[in-house]
């Protein structure tokens, strides 16, 4: 796929997508041409991008998303607030980015599927993780040492 995204199918019998994005140019029109394909992507890789809170709105309908890497971007709380109906997501990279604090907590206790998120590098606190952990049965904080 052109536009800075590369498409890769989960192989087998299945139409799952893993999707990447590579630039500095993500835009909400970018994000809405996957549109066509969204009931079908389960990956999404936007780190290290420029993908805003606001983009997120949109991010947050690809409900058959079960990873999602926003690592080293300005996504903040209120991108967070964004995911917070996406019901398969099972892994949640935040890694490194300064705009997620304890806040995000909240948001994060009511995601349904959520089984592993990296907090490492963000604002929330050890109190918070822990308080995160503690709430929701089989999740992996992954906070790191600051």
């Amino acid at each position: 796929m052109k536009k800075g995204f590369t498409v890769k199918s989960l192989g087998g019998d299945n139409n799952l997508l893993d999707v990447k994005y590579s630039g500095n140019e993500l835009s909400s029109e970018l994000i809405n041409s996957l549109k066509p394909i969204k009931d079908h992507i389960t990956w999404l890789s936007l780190g290290n991008s420029n993908i805003s809170n606001e983009m997120l709105s949109e991010v947050g309908k690809f409900k058959n998303l079960t990873r999602l890497q926003l690592e080293k971007t300005a996504v903040g709380d209120a991108g967070v607030k964004q995911l917070k109906n996406l019901n398969h997501l099972e892994a949640l990279n935040l890694y490194n980015n300064e705009g997620v604090s304890d806040s995000s907590i909240e948001t994060l206790k009511q995601m349904a599927g959520l089984k592993r998120v990296y907090l490492w590098g963000t604002r929330v606190s050890k109190e918070k993780a822990t308080e995160l952990s503690e709430a929701k049965e089989n999740i992996e904080v992954i906070l790191g040492e600051n």
